[in-house]
């Protein structure tokens, strides 16, 4: 370890704002309204052992990751998760490339999170936000309503994250 990273251990301080929690909550919640919404054509497709078996495997793939993640975090401690790692292991323009694309999966896949939340609606609220039918899509139909959804969220995650 060098003296930067040594210095940058000192000055971190581990905590968790109930906002922080909070983002916690509601992206564990996603993750699994996905699950439940798509576990109807697991369940379909390749019964309840194979439903069991995709979900271990998806778990020991995830295990996997975490440990990597905790391997690397104990070994380079500091701000700055992968680009850090990738700083210390690669140099900074592997690290450059590392932080572009990690930015391109997050902007990618943000708007199919918020598209959840409307799933979670279906579920919890019936037909709450069923109004207005656009269009179908590979059997699933969309309404206006569940896009203004989709759209609110994407706005308050927006400017949570511009006020934080």
């Amino acid at each position: 370890m060098n003296e930067t990273s040594s210095n940058n251990t000192s000055k971190l301080q581990p905590y968790l704002s109930p906002l922080a929690v909070w983002a916690l909550s509601v992206g564990s919640a996603i993750g699994w309204g996905s699950l439940v919404v798509t576990s109807r054509s697991y369940l379909s497709q390749a019964g309840p052992m194979g439903s069991v078996i995709g979900l271990l495997i998806g778990f020991a793939m995830m295990l996997m990751v975490s440990s990597h993640y905790h391997f690397l975090a104990n070994r380079y401690p500091g701000t700055g998760g992968l680009y850090n790692y990738v700083k210390y292991i690669f140099g900074y323009d592997r690290a450059f490339l590392i932080a572009w694309f990690m930015f391109l999966i997050y902007i990618s896949i943000f708007w199919a999170n918020a598209t959840s939340v409307p799933l979670f609606a279906r579920y919890f609220l019936s037909a709450a936000f069923k109004k207005g039918y656009l269009y179908t899509v590979f059997g699933y139909e969309v309404y206006f309503w569940e896009a203004v959804v989709t759209l609110a969220v994407m706005w308050l995650v927006g400017l949570l994250c511009i006020k934080s």
